[in-house]
């Protein structure tokens, strides 16, 4: 089985208590995305399979509901020296084994505003006031992040945008949390997300690009009622390609 192109790299087959490892141990020029391609059959609960980077867990498979097909996954790598561990363990009787294939790297630039303040050479604004930037993000949070302005009023918006050119494409992400209102993420005038109810958490959404000029833009809308607490929206780790 293949992704791309005419051959992928399987593990060896293991018996009940061994396990077979393929490690990538290489420097990266900068943050960035490993992006992998990863074939399985039906496993569960006979097999698992843990991804590590450097010791630390990344992704774990034990299990696979449907016909076997190629499904892309991700792990964040930092600058220097990382080492990347795709680990098969058989835990009762021999399973088929799993074709890992296309494993590519992509260099990253995140946006956490955690400096506390936006870059205008890449951030700018539409609709009614300006975001702000600081800690108010309901739940767990790694740091600051931006919020549309507080006080807006039924039928006005508030846009945030973002205008960078990406050289060679790939996976871009974010995380946005709705207090109540409206939000919708569009990338180059393409609506990629959108949500209209409260309670939901922090969502991380994923989107992909080509290279060349993009723009991303989140925009809110309060809800229908005036004044309403957490009429707002937050958005933190605007992941770049």
């Amino acid at each position: 089985f293949a992704s791309t192109g005419a051959k992928s790299i399987k593990n060896a087959l293991t018996k009940r208590g061994q396990s077979s490892k393929l490690i990538l141990a290489m420097d990266y020029p900068t943050d960035g995305l490993l992006l992998f391609d990863l074939r399985h059959d039906v496993f569960m609960p006979w097999a698992k399979m843990d991804v590590t980077r450097d010791g630390v867990k990344h992704l774990f498979f034990q299990g696979h509901e449907g016909p076997a097909k190629w499904e892309q996954h991700k792990i964040p790598v930092t600058q220097g020296f990382n080492e990347i561990v795709w680990d098969v363990s058989t835990i009762d009787a021999p399973i088929p084994p799993r074709s890992i294939d296309d494993v590519r790297y992509f260099a990253t630039r995140t946006i956490d505003f955690d400096d506390d303040e936006f870059d205008k050479d890449l951030v700018s604004f539409s609709g009614l006031g300006r975001w702000s930037i600081d800690d108010s993000l309901p739940g767990p949070k790694t740091g600051l992040a931006a919020h549309s302005p507080k006080g807006l009023l039924p039928g006005e918006s508030s846009t945030m945008i973002i205008k960078w050119t990406s050289s060679s494409g790939g996976p871009i992400s974010c995380d946005i949390h709705l207090g109540i209102g409206k939000v919708s993420f569009f990338v180059d005038d393409q609506l990629e997300y959108t949500e209209n109810r409260p309670g939901k958490r922090t969502q991380n959404i994923e989107a992909s690009v080509g290279p060349g000029e993009h723009i991303l833009s989140w925009k809110y809308e309060p809800p229908p009622m005036a004044n309403m607490p957490m009429s707002v929206v937050w958005v933190d780790n605007v992941v770049l390609v």
